[in-house]
């Protein structure tokens, strides 16, 4: 049995001054639109439980968290304060189970909260670039996640296999979305935008082809969906897709000390509120070579390999509206190698094991 109280402050206040180029050599006039200051302060307080058994092959958590948070954003010169205070109930429950020969069945449950950035709340309009300016909402809700999943796992061998059915509800999920801000100008906001979900199968293999051979392999099939409105039900949406994604990973270990790894992730399109973003895709590899009994290390990576046709680390994004259409394709570094050196002077046989505090990193 588990238990404990947790407290969270946090203080932010930024001042921001926009100023204009009207020609050179000129002053630079304060934008007063684009001018002021906001300040956001948040409390936290939680109450958590947490018991776990384990009773021959069964294994099992229950744990229940209770939350109070106020969050106050005040917005200048405005004059304008928001306030938000919520009240919820975090439960959560994992189970494993292992009858015999290597069968494992899980089965879990948990319900999560996602804060906004301070970022997404700041009111204050800012110029992204000439063709977008950004904004964020003060009225934002922190995002609500439910999810719960159902897996099994063999193993054969040297090799692994596992399945897995699961379920993800987001309540009040936050998308940046465009309206017209001038004839050639959009403005994006972040709001929350709806309801979202996920229902899916995962599927993947960890296999030991060789004795010297690693190979992963492992790809997600679900059913995407999005519901709400935007913009005081100016827009309406009820959209639905299909969405998969392949990730593997082989190793192959040629002697002791040298290695050869290579990885690709693969995302398909997903829609989005207002359009659709496009695949996304990675692939890597890399060379270690270790020398003077491990004390120096060589590994030479070749990342985001493009080869001059792949489609690699780009994507296009594409939002669409009434009375406005925008595609953008995002095209980031291709072919980057890189070659690292490393020399231990004293050999550290286990890391040491830093206090970390649960509650900042995955909130239950």
């Amino acid at each position: 049995m588990e238990g404990g109280y947790q407290y969270r402050y946090q203080d932010d206040t930024g001042d921001y001054r926009y100023r204009q180029q009207d020609g050179n050599g000129l002053p630079l006039p304060v934008v007063p639109a684009f001018t002021g200051t906001t300040a956001i302060n948040s409390r936290i307080h939680s109450w958590y439980g947490q018991f776990g058994a384990v009773a021959q092959k069964l294994e099992y958590t229950l744990g229940l968290r209770y939350e109070h948070s106020v969050r106050e954003v005040l917005s200048l010169p405005r004059n304008q304060t928001y306030s938000l205070t919520l009240d919820n109930l975090f439960p959560s429950f994992n189970m494993l189970y292992k009858p015999k020969g290597g069968l494992a069945l899980r089965a879990g449950f948990s319900r999560r909260v996602q804060r906004n950035s301070n970022f997404a709340l700041n009111p204050l309009p800012e110029r992204e670039h000439s063709e977008t300016l950004e904004q964020g909402d003060l009225n934002l809700l922190p995002e609500f996640v439910n999810l719960g999943e159902l897996g099994i796992s063999k193993d054969m061998g040297r090799s692994t296999l596992l399945a897995t059915v699961y379920y993800q509800g987001v309540q009040n999920t936050i998308n940046r979305v465009n309206r017209v801000f001038a004839d050639t100008i959009l403005s994006r906001i972040f709001t929350n935008a709806g309801l979202t979900q996920r229902l899916g199968v995962e599927l993947a293999t960890d296999l030991k082809l060789t004795k010297s051979w690693k190979l992963y392999v492992g790809g997600t099939v679900y059913r995407f969906t999005q519901a709400g409105q935007l913009f005081q039900n100016e827009v309406i949406f009820d959209r639905a897709a299909w969405v998969y994604s392949v990730n593997a990973n082989s190793t192959v270990q040629i002697n002791p000390t040298l290695s050869w790894q290579a990885n690709v992730n693969y995302l398909s399109r997903r829609i989005t509120a207002q359009g659709e973003d496009s695949r996304f895709l990675i692939p890597n590899m890399s060379v270690k070579k270790s020398l003077m009994n491990n004390r120096l290390t060589i590994m030479a990576q070749w990342q985001n390999i493009g080869l001059g046709f792949l489609p690699t680390n780009e994507q296009r994004i594409t939002t669409t509206g009434k009375d406005f259409y925008t595609s953008t394709n995002y095209i980031q570094e291709k072919d980057v190698f890189l070659i690292n050196l490393s020399y231990s002077f004293r050999q550290v046989s286990k890391r040491a094991k830093l206090p970390g505090n649960e509650f900042g990193d995955k909130e239950f």
